[in-house]
């Protein structure tokens, strides 16, 4: 079976160790010894960790003979998620580029591919245009958030935007006052219920108890700045995308259309399957850390039915690289 290994050259690049990571929650890599051939890195989506896209990466590496490489982005995967509030956009995009750069030895003359979960898809996207020519290979988008979901999604983008809630926070020294936009905060899932601790870590091994509002303003720049870019271009590479119809958090329209778009697949997962939006890349139940008979994550039941979608696309792909 395919055994990660720590991925310590990254994390001595941001500058952290296994000492600051929760179990699990870590940058891996696996590679095959003594040759080279193509590699696809897989970005995990916002609060949550590389573990998620473990599964979808041991199958390019068995099945496909891929290099594959899990960067954590800032702020994610720590014991003590602090640094969560000084999170940039910016860093997260070093964060990517520093695994393409590190791939690049392991590949060249072969191609690169990119991919990942949620933010970790959008975040694919932005480098996949800015980066075309090492990002040669495919795109592989599960569960993209190229747009956030409904009505509610689209609230919460311009909150988000405004910098209403920074100001607040910084300008104003009451903290009765601030308080007042708990019942505000928690309607857009961005904090606790009221006069809960605001722990990030709970009994979810692989990801925050909920999304930091930092973290998910510099989501909405990404959008943002997606938005702008694909108004007028595509990615030129191949698309691969997921995307349940369940999906509560990241809207499909726009995946469907950036799939319309370029060259691309959509493998749009059923409703009556009831996948929710993180479970797409789940091959296994995510437990409660405190009660093991608990899940908090269920496994995506067509897991199998995807990946076998996925490989023939990865086939095609490849067979054009080659020609």
């Amino acid at each position: 079976m395919a055994q990660y290994a720590f991925w310590s050259e990254y994390c001595r690049r941001f500058g952290y160790g296994p000492h600051d990571l929760r179990r699990g929650c870590g940058p891996v890599y696996m590679v095959h010894e003594g040759r080279q051939r193509p590699a696809v890195i897989l970005v995990h989506g916002l609060t949550d960790s590389p573990w998620f896209m473990r599964a979808i990466g041991e199958y390019f590496f068995s099945v496909h003979q891929y290099h594959v490489f899990l960067p954590l982005l800032d702020g994610h995967g720590l014991h003590d998620p602090r640094c969560m509030k000084d999170v940039h956009l910016d860093g997260w995009i070093a964060n990517v580029d520093e695994a393409i750069d590190i791939a690049l030895r392991y590949t060249t003359p072969y191609p690169i591919s990119l991919g990942g979960l949620s933010t970790g898809g959008a975040l694919s996207v932005h480098r996949a245009l800015h980066r075309q020519d090492e990002v040669s290979g495919a795109l592989y988008l599960f569960s993209a958030a190229l747009g956030l979901a409904g009505v509610l999604g689209d609230m919460k983008e311009l909150f988000l935007r405004s910098g209403i809630l920074c100001d607040i926070v910084a300008r104003y020294e009451d903290k009765s006052f601030v308080e007042r936009f708990q019942d505000l905060l928690f309607f857009f899932g961005l904090a606790d219920e009221p006069g809960a601790a605001s722990r990030l870590v709970g009994d979810n091994p692989y990801r925050y108890r909920r999304m930091d509002m930092d973290g998910a303003a510099q989501l909405s720049e990404l959008i943002r700045q997606l938005d702008s870019v694909l108004r007028d271009t595509v990615p030129q590479q191949p698309v691969f995308a997921v995307h349940s119809e369940c999906d509560s958090t990241a809207a499909l329209a726009p995946v469907e259309e950036l799939v319309r778009r370029g060259l691309g697949e959509l493998y749009r997962i059923d409703r009556s399957f009831g996948v929710a939006h993180a479970s797409v890349v789940l091959r296994d139940d995510i437990l409660s850390s405190s009660d093991p008979s608990r899940v908090l994550e269920g496994k995506n039941p067509v897991f199998g039915a995807m990946t076998g979608a996925l490989g023939r696309f990865v086939h095609e792909t490849d067979s054009s690289h080659a020609s």
